[in-house]
């Protein structure tokens, strides 16, 4: 059984539902706080209310210190790529194809507050090049 409080009320639940509501549970790269999502969601309704995210000094300390295959899951890398293949026309920088497109940092430094520049977009046989060399 889980227990969960909400407000002073706390509820239990069956082991069944305990595996779904854990495999919801996230806490909130924003404000710290845990909240329970159907979706790989990184930051709290709270957070996501806000008209628009102030990139906040620990907003991006947070993203910052988070392990890499961490941060690419993260809903604010995941508007940062959709902004860069948006810019791109979903192309290709180098050989213009469509085809198995990646988003590669050009640079580290600016991890968690890229600027469009810091950004290319490569398919995957040129992304390649940029790491094998």
């Amino acid at each position: 059984m889980i227990q969960i409080k909400i407000r002073n009320l706390k509820f239990l639940f069956s082991s069944k539902l305990q595996d779904l509501i854990s495999s919801r549970i996230r806490r909130c790269i924003c404000c710290s706080k845990l909240f329970v999502t159907p979706y790989s969601a990184d930051l709290c309704s709270l957070c996501i209310s806000n008209e628009y995210i102030e990139l906040t000094e620990q907003y991006i300390q947070n993203l910052r210190t988070m392990p890499y295959t961490e941060y690419l899951q993260t809903t604010h890398w995941h508007f940062k790529r959709s902004d860069a293949l948006r810019r791109s026309k979903h192309r290709c920088q180098l050989c213009n194809s469509t085809k198995r497109l990646d988003v590669h940092h050009r640079t580290y430094e600016n991890l968690g507050n890229e600027e469009p520049e810091d950004l290319i977009v490569l398919c995957r046989k040129c992304h390649k090049h940029f790491h094998v060399g």
